[in-house]
C-alpha cells in the first residue's frame, strides 16, 4: 500500500470471505491510505527452512472498506483473532482479480 508517498508493507492476519480476502486495520494512515485506494496487493507466504522449501503467493483486486452493519457482524464471525485492540477498527475487503504464486523447492 501506499502510505504518503512510498510504498509500504504490514503484517496482517486475515480470513477469506468467500472469494474476499478480510482483515481489520485501527485507524490512521494506513487506514486513510487504503480508503484512497482502487487496488491493493495481499501476500502470504510459507517457508519450511529444514526442508528448504516455501511458497508464495500474491493477490490484486479492488480494496474496500465493510460498512453495512449486517456485513460487519457477518465478518466478526469468521473468527479472526485481530492483534489490534482498538475500538476503532476498520473491516478491510479485498477481492482479487489476479493471483499469482510460486513454489520453492530445492534444487
Amino acid at each position: 500500500m501506499q502510505v504518503q508517498d512510498h510504498p509500504e508493507v504490514f503484517p496482517l492476519n486475515y480470513a477469506m470471505d468467500g472469494p474476499r480476502i478480510v482483515f481489520r486495520i485501527d485507524r490512521g494512515a494506513k487506514l486513510a491510505s487504503l480508503r484512497q485506494s482502487h487496488l491493493a496487493s495481499f501476500q502470504i507466504d510459507e517457508v519450511d527452512e529444514e526442508e528448504r522449501r516455501g511458497w508464495s503467493v500474491m493477490a490484486v483486486g479492488p480494496i474496500s472498506e465493510a460498512v453495512d452493519a449486517a456485513d460487519i457482524r457477518r465478518l466478526e464471525d469468521l473468527g479472526l483473532e485481530s492483534w489490534v485492540t482498538s475500538e476503532s477498527v476498520h473491516w478491510m475487503q479485498l477481492s482479487p482479480h489476479r493471483l499469482s504464486g510460486r513454489r520453492l523447492v530445492p534444487l
